[in-house]
């Protein structure tokens, strides 16, 4: 009885196998060679690596369709394949099984041991930022808010990336700004529960920037607006005062810093209107500021209460 023998994949050996784009071409060229019981040898015709079998193309026209490499006959160098018996192929597959879990169980341990030694030198890297900048880590590592600069920062200083110096100083702003963040919205809140009437007409108004927007007007342009919360409780949209930027910092291009104006407290003199609750428009700012703090002094109301 002939043995059934079969290719290294597990395929079934059919001595009349064809290959190729028509299945044309014969992809054994011998009758299977017995090495011993188990093992047996024939020689294997390949595809030609320049033109995959089809013998020519229509891309060389310039210089014949014919593949230079093959010639014309589709095949490339014949090989030496095995072949085995079932039973030797579940041998086969049973060591390949066992070197490749040996192989895995390396590598593991490998990664095990480069992740341990990665650790430490995080641990080290986190410890020497601690000493350099005490009072930026210890800031950056209470803080469990959302503000996306301060995560960003937290996951690279875990991964033990260094800081720089205006980092560290950025993480100390930063992180004041957000305690202070829910304080001031308390305060703005309180001073709007102070609400009892809105005033109209030309009035003095003195309160907090709370936020700034631009916004394009019917001539081409924009004017900047302000909404401020009056120390009477009343909330008002208004053109900001023209000399209100000469108040603000400016950065090294020229260029006015406008969100140092937000939480600043003003006193200027604007035209009112109501528009509903404790609401209301404000047009025709007069030029010069009466007073300004920005939020920085120590003299702005919030910091004194």
């Amino acid at each position: 009885m002939t043995a059934q023998w079969f290719l290294r994949d597990g395929t079934v050996f059919n001595p009349d196998e064809k290959m190729g784009e028509a299945l044309t071409l014969s992809r054994f060229l011998s009758s299977p060679r017995q090495v011993n019981s188990t093992t047996a040898e024939v020689t294997m015709a390949t595809l030609c690596s320049r033109c995959a079998g089809q013998g020519g193309s229509n891309c060389w026209s310039h210089t014949g369709w014919e593949c230079f490499k093959c010639r014309g006959k589709q095949t490339g160098p014949a090989k030496k394949v095995k072949l085995y018996t079932k039973e030797k192929l579940v041998k086969l597959d049973a060591t390949k099984a066992l070197r490749d879990a040996k192989r895995e169980a390396k590598n593991a341990e490998k990664a095990q041991a480069e992740a341990a030694i990665r650790r430490q030198e995080i641990e080290v890297a986190k410890q020497a930022m601690q000493a350099r900048y005490p009072q930026a880590i210890s800031m950056l590592e209470g803080y469990t808010g959302d503000n996306t600069f301060l995560s960003d920062i937290q996951s690279k200083f875990n991964e033990g990336k260094p800081l720089t110096d205006r980092m560290a100083s950025a993480i100390i702003t930063a992180c004041e700004r957000e305690n202070t963040k829910g304080d001031w919205q308390t305060y703005l809140a309180a001073v709007e529960s102070g609400f009892e009437e809105f005033p109209t007409g030309r009035t003095t108004v003195r309160g907090f920037i709370r936020s700034y927007k631009w916004k394009d007007d019917r001539f081409g342009g924009s004017t900047l607006k302000i909404t401020l919360v009056d120390e009477r409780g009343f909330v008002i949209h208004t053109t900001r005062p023209e000399s209100l930027s000469d108040l603000l910092p400016r950065r090294e291009d020229g260029t006015v810093e406008l969100d140092a104006m937000l939480k600043s407290w003003i006193e200027f003199e604007v035209t009112l209107s109501h528009k509903e609750g404790n609401f209301g428009f404000g047009t025709r700012p007069k030029k010069n500021v009466i007073n300004f703090i920005a939020f920085t002094d120590d003299n702005h109301p919030f910091h004194r209460t």
